[in-house]
């Protein structure tokens, strides 16, 4: 159950909450954004550190269009290559991630230091499977913001 606080923040019940962002920020330009929104708002971690947000009705429900097949989340291996970290310092443990595919590529992490930002990768058909994506920490793309609920 998805309800919404009076700033337009979206409570998923799951002790966070998220605001989506349509503005196209590189992963620097989208964690900017995110510290200017509330002194306790980071980029969010949506889909990736809590699997129930992955569905298509949360994700409405969140304010993210169905349109959206991409977007940035708050987790890079740029300090070290295949040890993903969220924003705010918590290890993502390897065994906690899904990496999503489409009929042409697995989102894994395939791309070295070139491909250091991780995305949710939500695909528009239902022969793809959603789940993280490593891309290059310059693509630019929505994002969603999360903050701990009060």
């Amino acid at each position: 159950m998805v309800d919404t606080t009076s700033d337009g923040w979206h409570r998923a019940g799951n002790g966070y909450e998220y605001i989506y962002i349509a503005d196209l920020q590189d992963h620097v330009g989208a964690i900017e954004f995110c510290n200017t929104l509330d002194q306790r708002s980071i980029l969010a971690s949506v889909g990736v550190r809590d699997g129930t947000l992955v569905s298509a009705a949360t994700a409405s429900a969140l304010g993210i269009p169905a349109s959206i097949s991409r977007y940035h989340v708050g987790a890079t291996d740029t300090d070290e290559e295949d040890t993903w970290v969220f924003e705010d310092g918590v290890v993502v443990p390897t065994s906690g991630i899904t990496w999503g595919s489409s009929a042409v590529n697995i989102q894994q992490p395939n791309g070295g230091a070139g491909e250091g930002c991780m995305d949710f990768f939500s695909p528009a058909s239902a022969a793809n499977t959603p789940g993280a994506s490593d891309t290059g920490c310059s693509r630019e793309s929505p994002f969603v913001c999360e903050r701990g609920a009060i």
